[in-house]
């Protein structure tokens, strides 16, 4: 009953809400099954309506190569208030001797300053391997192509980024981020980071 309500709580979060143009952040990093993480991402905006933002991310993880993840945040750059959710699939798990790849499937809604209400639904490929850098520490790099679609207003855009950056986890339960997110199409550009607490 324990495993049940925290994976009823997420996946009603994740059907009435739908990740900010938060990065990527932890994504890559799955949580072992039965298990959550909290997350703190501040970001810095860099195009457009420069300001800062910040997202909390609490994550379930649902299996060994799956995640569930929801996320709330505000900011004072071009997206305001954010809830977000996304669903993580490892179809390549990280093992020694290969790349891990995967794809995150995520939505968001948002409050907009040049939109107003928009709702984003993203695919999120993504590439990672984790290199250990000293006894247990380790560093997880990645690369990831959020690509989607917003709509708002009775209207819809494309959207696209190409992130950036690497996860340094200097033990079991703590984590630390940077990453750098490059406008492709209808995003910001942005520097975030931040730390994760994983039980």
């Amino acid at each position: 009953m324990k495993k049940i309500a925290p994976c009823f709580l997420i996946g009603a979060l994740a059907f009435v809400a739908t990740q900010a143009h938060a990065g990527i952040f932890n994504l890559t990093e799955f949580v072992d099954q039965g298990n959550w993480s909290l997350g703190l991402e501040p970001e810095v905006e860099l195009t457009d309506t420069a300001g800062i933002a910040g997202m909390v991310k609490y994550t379930y993880g649902l299996s060994e190569l799956s995640d569930l993840q929801v996320g709330i945040g505000t900011g004072t750059g071009t997206d305001r208030f954010r809830v977000s959710s996304a669903f993580t699939f490892d179809i390549i798990p990280d093992m020694k001797n290969q790349v891990g790849f995967g794809i995150a499937v995520q939505g968001e809604f948002l409050n907009n300053l040049n939109l107003g209400d928009a709702l984003q639904l993203q695919g999120i490929p993504y590439v990672h391997k984790s290199f250990t850098i000293k006894g247990t520490s380790t560093a997880d790099p990645f690369i990831a192509l959020p690509i989607g679609m917003q709509f708002y207003d009775g209207q819809y855009s494309t959207i696209a980024s190409l992130n950036v950056g690497s996860m340094f986890r200097p033990s079991e339960n703590i984590a630390y981020t940077l990453e750098l997110g490059f406008n492709l199409k209808g995003e910001e550009t942005t520097i975030s980071g931040g730390f994760t607490y994983y039980h």
